[in-house]
């Protein structure tokens, strides 16, 4: 129970400080639909397998969870490290407005809600930058937020790449983000 406590701190600690979960809300149409020059790309988040505690395991046994090659079928083909099941959706998109350049980036869990977020987003290579993105959240659903770049970005090459952590109310290993939106003339 005292591990228990002490995530649920956490995740209550994390929900606290976090800014109103409307403010940052976007949809998946909204970076399906966006203009011709804009592109998104998704994949799918990671369940972190290497953080697997006895607790973890044990609840996804009780709960029948896929995850870290427990609960597979009979005769499936999985280890540990393959790390094969997922927990959500990382989208990154990148387009332009104005002649400005922008970023943005949603995340969406299937396993529960996301209490917390540790990412780390590139631009570039024209008006490259970075920004560390760390907070909590308390949803289910898109976590999106805008990054406008650089000035008179029209023709030129631009890309974005997200990396980090989400965690989950309920489990004390992470979901690894990875998603890339390779550089294109926007």
């Amino acid at each position: 129970m005292g591990a228990l406590s002490g995530v649920f701190g956490l995740a209550l600690s994390l929900t606290l400080t976090a800014s109103p979960a409307a403010a940052y809300t976007t949809s998946g149409s909204d970076i399906a639909n966006a203009g011709a020059t804009d592109s998104s790309t998704s994949v799918s988040m990671q369940w972190n397998c290497d953080e697997l505690t006895d607790a973890d395991r044990q609840k996804a046994l009780d709960e029948d969870v896929r995850m870290c090659g427990l609960n597979e079928p009979e005769g499936a083909i999985s280890t540990r490290a393959a790390n094969t099941n997922n927990c959500g959706t990382a989208y990154i998109y990148t387009g332009q407005a104005g002649g400005r350049a922008r970023v943005d980036y949603s995340l969406h869990s299937t396993a529960g809600i996301i209490t917390g977020r540790g990412l780390d987003v590139w631009w570039g290579p024209t008006s490259g930058g970075s920004k560390y993105d760390f907070g909590g959240f308390w949803g289910t659903g898109f976590y999106g937020n805008q990054t406008d770049i650089g000035y008179a970005m029209k023709g030129k090459p631009f890309g974005a790449t997200m990396s980090g952590w989400v965690s989950i109310a309920g489990w004390t290993l992470t979901c690894n983000v990875y998603v890339n939106e390779p550089t294109r003339n926007l």
